[in-house]
């Protein structure tokens, strides 16, 4: 027994002495290494290629007019949507490729991956590739939905592009073409898709798959339409009555309204789109709840040059009454807001200023609305469309607001055949230059009845 215990005891204690010299000594090595050197850099593995489509998606286009173009014809503020949608997605770090083959002229269109304000900011930009003729190939670093730009100032090309690798299908609803339940498998099978478009006549709207999911029992057509409608009126009233070449709508006929993220806007108008705040995604995707925020954004993408910037958000409202009185004619924003009743106290200060009264708030926005709606009640339905015609005819260089202002005061005269000058006057239109000399000489008669008396 002893014996047998010391053996055992000897093989424990060599064994022990081996185990704590390796301790020892990997101790001593882990310090030095930690004094010696710094903490290694990791490079991390590139991302993994996404799973995309393998069936290749064809699809042709016809090269149109510049949206700069069509800017200057029209006299506008800001550029049109000016690109087409491809039903198609890009995942991040994505090998895309699309084979371009002309079919007449020689210039090849532009891909745009992403769509302007849905992500990353109010102001976010897609990705712009130049394609050529033949094979295109190259890694997308960022996701988005796939748009077609095809534009120049002479256009004369076609082309037809396929796409065959690098990319998925999104939910697309086409007006006319898609039905509901058709929508509704498609929100389904494709879950894994970010985003979605629906497409009108008119318009192309883009939200997050979960929005479109949470009103996929709504009328999808009956949307496209309303928002069709709303575009049609607002033409209309800008005098695009194709009577000639100059007075045809835009050529970049679908408007973009896209759900947007940035939490410092609610809604906005700018280059080649209109935008909603997504917890007001309902306004783009709920037929009755498409009113005055989108009738009034792409107001804004049919106001003129002459807009000086004290008005930018006054007379972009002439084409949201206009749907208004379209829409719903017996509603009235400016009775039922009670705006009508707080004219005759701005009317009646003596040192009243129309521009600079705007900047104590939203109630002077509406209060000068009421002039504008003023010339329309005093001139007729037709005074509007009239007069956004002659600015075209006129193309008026306009560098300063208060040039802006001048032209539309002597045009409003001219459009209308009376001398304003009193009518401005009464209503605070301060001007440093000869206008109201100017307008005095045009030798018009003065109205028939005070106009600034007049409200609906």
């Amino acid at each position: 027994m002893f014996k047998t215990n010391y053996k055992q005891m000897k093989k424990l204690f060599h064994t022990g002495l081996l185990i704590g010299l390796a301790v020892a000594l990997t101790a001593g090595c882990k310090k030095k290494e930690t004094e010696a050197t710094p903490n290694p850099v990791v490079t991390p593995d590139p991302p993994k290629p996404p799973v995309t489509q393998v069936t290749p998606v064809s699809l042709e286009f016809t090269e149109i007019l510049t949206a700069d173009s069509e800017k200057k014809r029209l006299q506008l503020n800001w550029l049109a949507t000016d690109f087409s949608a491809t039903g198609l997605y890009v995942p991040a770090y994505s090998t895309l490729k699309v084979h371009v083959e002309l079919t007449a002229g020689t210039q090849a269109p532009q891909l745009l991956i992403g769509t302007y304000s849905r992500y990353n900011g109010w102001n976010s930009q897609p990705l712009v590739t130049n394609l050529k003729a033949g094979e295109n190939e190259f890694l997308s670093p960022s996701e988005g939905l796939i748009w077609v730009r095809y534009t120049s100032n002479a256009p004369t090309s076609k082309a037809k592009l396929t796409f065959k690798a690098g990319f998925k299908p999104v939910p697309h609803y086409v007006y006319g073409k898609t039905t509901n339940q058709q929508w509704r498998d498609m929100l389904s099978s494709m879950a894994t898709a970010p985003d979605v478009i629906l497409e009108g006549e008119k318009c192309y709207i883009v939200a997050s798959l979960q929005a479109a999911v949470n009103y996929q029992q709504e009328n999808q057509d009956k949307l496209l339409e309303k928002i069709s409608s709303i575009i049609k009126i607002e033409d209309d009233y800008s005098g695009l009555d194709g009577s000639s070449s100059l007075h045809t709508p835009n050529v970049h006929r679908k408007y973009l309204l896209t759900q947007h993220e940035d939490p410092t806007y609610y809604m906005f108008a700018y280059n080649y789109r209109t935008a909603y705040i997504h917890t007001a995604v309902q306004a783009i995707l709920k037929p009755d709840q498409v009113t005055w925020g989108p009738w009034h954004e792409l107001g804004h993408l049919h106001q003129q040059i002459w807009t000086w910037p004290a008005i930018t958000e006054v007379t972009v409202n002439i084409f949201s009454r206009e749907v208004q009185r379209r829409f719903t004619p017996a509603e009235n924003r400016l009775v039922t807001d009670k705006v009508w009743e707080r004219v005759p106290g701005y009317l009646a200060k003596t040192d009243k200023d129309f521009n600079s009264d705007a900047s104590v708030g939203t109630e002077y926005l509406w209060v000068r609305l009421c002039m504008f709606e003023q010339l329309r009640l005093a001139f007729g339905d037709n005074f509007y469309p009239r007069l956004l015609k002659k600015v075209r005819e006129d193309k008026p260089s306009l560098s300063s607001d208060g040039q802006k202002m001048d032209y539309f005061m002597k045009l409003a005269c001219e459009i209308s055949g009376r001398d304003l000058s009193d009518y401005f006057k009464k209503w605070g239109l301060n001007t440093s230059s000869s206008v109201y000399s100017t307008m005095a000489n045009m030798g018009l008669p003065k109205p028939a009845s005070d106009i600034s008396l007049l409200r609906d």
